[in-house]
């Protein structure tokens, strides 16, 4: 059993600080957000972290030169639910025997800070540095979803039992998912500003194919790109122009959340391979990566390994044949999203 070798008198007179990298960044997010007071973004992050797993890496030792009173950072009338949920998880992830001091206690709390500053900060770029999508984002995540295998609906729970935790829900994938996005992926003749699209394939979020076709490019498809995505010149002669599915695509991308494992490459292509045909988007569209998303997942559900789209889907034990043409990569993406956002298929 955890013994705690302290009381909230204790607590509330001692100092708390984090490291270097995050207090630089709290600086940052401050500003962002307009918060008047350090500790306001101090409980922020460490509520963004007490809703994630066990820490996967080492905390870096370095503190810094700012610190906050208890008083202050847990508040004089919030300060049981903080100590007792920094307690809980510790007790969770820790040593059941292990003692709690104050040292432990505030070492805690550095990390907490740290991890969760990161975290705000990722969400800050997903949502693409707008304070009101990074504010949904906030409000519409779960700490922690859990799916129980002897259940089909979910439950939520802020500290996860073992025996019954099969799956961490990232909740911004589950937000995208809501908003019912169609899946993209392009095949090119290669990566470069002179390239064009040779096949694309676009799937709805209930999997129904919208566009699944090979492209005949106005330049030739080398020797290298052939190798990767077996796409040859003879197999695009009859196939249609790009201004041929222009008209369908341009809506889709205008009116719909897209989805895409590196979605900016995708888009890129499309974009340069549109102007040579002098087509141009009235809107930009709604991306949404989940290569990047995947790189928050791996951190959530401490997951080894690259992010690309084949071993992503090797890790979340996702099937995934035929890589490299574009309708199979867009149906293991869509899978890929299903899974991070807890959706049963």
């Amino acid at each position: 059993m955890t013994m705690v070798n302290f009381n909230i008198a204790t607590v509330m007179t001692a100092n708390f600080s984090t490291t270097h990298e995050a207090e630089k960044l709290s600086d940052e997010m401050e500003s962002r957000l307009g918060f008047k007071y350090h500790y306001q973004l101090a409980r922020l992050a460490m509520g963004r972290s007490l809703g994630g797993v066990q820490f996967s890496e080492e905390i870096p030792h370095s503190k810094s030169s700012k610190s906050i009173a208890g008083t202050q950072l847990f508040g004089q009338q919030q300060e049981l639910l903080w100590i007792g949920l920094i307690i809980a998880y510790f007790k969770f992830y820790g040593n059941e025997k292990t003692e709690i001091d104050l040292t432990v206690f505030q070492d805690q709390v550095r990390k907490h800070w740290h991890r969760g500053i990161i975290l705000l900060n990722e969400d800050w770029l997903e949502a693409k540095e707008n304070y009101e999508q990074f504010i949904h984002i906030l409000t519409t995540r779960y700490a922690i979803k859990i799916l129980s295998p002897q259940e089909n609906q979910s439950k939520d729970f802020f500290l996860p039992n073992d025996s019954s935790r099969t799956k961490i829900i990232l909740p911004a994938a589950r937000n995208v998912w809501d908003r019912k996005p169609v899946f993209l992926d392009t095949e090119t003749t290669g990566l470069y500003n002179t390239d064009e699209v040779i096949e694309i394939a676009v799937i709805d979020y209930d999997g129904t194919i919208i566009i699944d076709t090979l492209i005949k490019p106005t330049i030739k498809i080398p020797y290298q790109a052939t190798q990767v995505h077996g796409i040859s010149n003879e197999m695009v002669e009859f196939k249609p122009s790009f201004t041929d599915i222009w008209y369908t695509l341009s809506k889709i991308l205008e009116n719909r959340p897209i989805v895409g494992h590196n979605l900016s490459f995708d888009l890129r292509l499309i974009k340069q391979t549109a102007a040579k045909y002098r087509l141009f988007l009235k809107k930009e569209p709604q991306e949404n990566c989940t290569l990047k998303m995947y790189k928050v997942f791996q951190k959530m559900a401490n997951l080894q390994g690259e992010s690309k789209l084949e071993e992503a889907t090797k890790k979340c034990g996702i099937s995934f044949t035929n890589a490299h043409r574009a309708a199979a990569d867009t149906e293991v993406t869509r899978q890929l999203l299903m899974y991070m956002a807890g959706v049963r298929s």
